[in-house]
């Protein structure tokens, strides 16, 4: 499988918001020697206008004044009690230092500012994973733990002093590093899986919730309370919920359970609008049924998750139908030729 990074969860750091810039811009314009009452009075204004510019700024006010060499650049008190104070932000004439600034260490300061604020404010956004439909990719967290995300998936990473905590749209299989201190947790709809150095299978589609162990330990509980009782799985056991069945527990085939991770999925007595429904979340050729009554027919067997045309013909030889082509697409019928259909 590859190995890269998952597309669309870039290793570089995302920009700052547009608070965050203009909360930079307003401390370069209050470091200026050019800075006046109007530059004064258009921070006041900026910061009424918005909770999030005030709290941007705040942010930006403790990043410089973490930056080396930026006490340099003003003598009186730091141009960034708007915030603290209120709207008392004092005139051009008190803030301006008696010694010229150095523009040179001015420009040097603010090189280093904003890359700060872009570094942290990358650090304070959780971290997310996107794979495209017919596509699977694994990803190294910032703790070891290994993430392989199954097609058309979605996980987004918040990872903090005490819990590392995901969110899982789609599919995907997780081996946990343990830390006794900081539990892993997977948020999926409603559910809450919470693992302890622990390989397992999550699979959030649409209403439908499972989880299978394959080694280790994982309790599984709701998030809103009272919605179902808590339950701890043994290895080998699989955990399923959906909005049209209660909770239930089985042992389905492992291998079965972690086939897409080689590019297969295994069907045991499986409806064919179920089957169906697997094959065309992979992309490629979609396979629909012309008869509802062709829905409840069963399907078993591994198959190739890129070869749904195959899917198509093979089922149509097990219960003698017809796999049209229509256009870039598959439609399965009833064989009006065939005895008994």
């Amino acid at each position: 499988m590859d190995e890269r990074l998952v597309s669309g969860a870039s290793t570089f750091p995302s920009p700052p918001s547009r608070a965050e810039a203009e909360a930079a811009a307003w401390i370069a314009r209050l470091q200026s020697d050019s800075c006046s009452e109007a530059v004064h009075a258009g921070l006041r204004a900026w910061l009424d206008a918005d909770e999030g510019n005030r709290e941007a700024f705040e942010r930006a006010t403790e990043v410089w004044e973490l930056i080396p060499g930026a006490a340099l650049m003003a003598e009186a008190d730091p141009p960034f009690n708007a915030v603290q104070h209120g709207n008392d932000v004092r005139s051009a004439a008190e803030r301006r230092p008696s010694r010229p600034r150095s523009v040179a260490l001015l420009a040097a300061c603010l090189v280093l500012f904003v890359s700060a604020l872009v570094l942290i404010g990358q650090a304070n956004r959780p971290q997310t994973f996107s794979v495209p439909v017919g596509e699977q990719r694994v990803a190294t967290l910032d703790d070891g733990t290994r993430v392989s995300l199954n097609t058309g998936s979605d996980l987004s990473v918040d990872y903090r002093e005490d819990v590392r905590e995901v969110q899982l749209k789609g599919e995907a299989f997780f081996e946990v590093q343990h830390e006794s201190d900081r539990p892993f947790v997977v948020i999926a709809g409603d559910e809450r899986i919470v693992a302890l150095g622990t390989s397992f299978v999550v699979r959030h589609l649409a209403d439908s919730v499972s989880v299978t162990l394959i080694e280790g330990s994982v309790a599984i509980s709701s998030t809103e309370n009272g919605k179902h009782k808590p339950i701890v799985l043994d290895p080998g056991q699989r955990w399923s919920v959906s909005a049209a069945a209660p909770p239930r527990v089985d042992a389905p085939a492992l291998a079965a359970a972690t086939a897409w991770r080689e590019g297969k999925t295994v069907f045991d007595d499986t409806t064919l609008a179920e089957a169906t429904a697997e094959m065309n979340r992979y992309g490629g050729a979609q396979i629909t049924l012309s008869d509802p009554g062709l829905a409840s027919l069963r399907v078993s067997g591994a198959f190739n998750t890129r070869e749904p045309v195959a899917f198509a013909h093979a089922v149509a030889a097990l219960h003698g139908l017809q796999a049209v082509r229509e256009g870039e697409n598959v439609e399965l019928r009833r064989d009006r030729n065939a005895a008994g259909m």
